[in-house]
């Protein structure tokens, strides 16, 4: 797998956050948490938007309307919280 980021398409300040979306989330966090505490976590994620929680009813809000796949939706909303610097947010919910 590969990601290719076009570096003077990226506004500054952005990059850190869209490689952690596009590389830690896409294609890092499944491998290294496993899949079923990933599979939790995407849970937590869809629990979280049901709460309106507004961090993750944003993240959610973001995802592009013509995906309709459950899990590709779950997987784009938590790259989302996760580049949108929200992830400690997150955790604090779940302790």
């Amino acid at each position: 797998k590969s990601v290719w980021l076009v570096a003077n398409a990226i506004p500054q300040g952005l990059v850190k956050g869209l490689m952690l979306h596009e590389v830690g989330t896409h294609f890092g966090m499944e491998v290294m948490l496993g899949e079923k505490l990933f599979n939790q976590i995407l849970t937590q994620v869809e629990n979280l938007v049901k709460a309106k929680v507004p961090y993750a009813v944003t993240a959610r809000n973001q995802v592009p309307s013509d995906i309709k796949d459950r899990d590709t939706i779950l997987h784009e909303t938590l790259a989302n919280i996760i580049e949108n610097k929200k992830l400690l947010e997150f955790f604090k919910l779940h302790d």
